[in-house]
C-alpha cells in the first residue's frame, strides 16, 4: 500500500498544496481501495476463507445491481 500511495502523490504533484481536501479525499480512496484488493487478492493463508467469503458478497452485490440495470 505505501508503494500505491507513494506513486499517486508523486502523480498528484502539487495538489497537496493547492486542493489539499481533495488530495486527502484521493489518497483514502485509493488507500482503502488498495488495501480491500490486497485482503482479497493477495494469498494469506489465515485469511482465505474470510477473503473468499467476502468475494462471494461481492459478486453477489454485483449480480443484484446487474439485475436492476436496464
Amino acid at each position: 500500500m505505501f508503494g500505491v500511495l507513494t506513486v499517486v502523490h508523486l502523480a498528484l504533484g502539487n495538489l497537496k498544496d493547492d486542493a489539499a481536501s481533495l488530495y486527502l479525499a484521493v489518497m483514502s480512496v485509493i488507500g482503502v481501495l488498495s488495501y480491500a484488493a490486497a485482503f482479497l487478492f493477495i494469498p494469506i493463508t489465515a485469511l482465505e476463507t474470510e477473503a473468499a467469503r467476502w468475494r462471494q458478497k461481492l459478486i453477489g452485490g454485483i449480480s443484484l445491481i446487474k439485475a436492476f440495470l436496464p
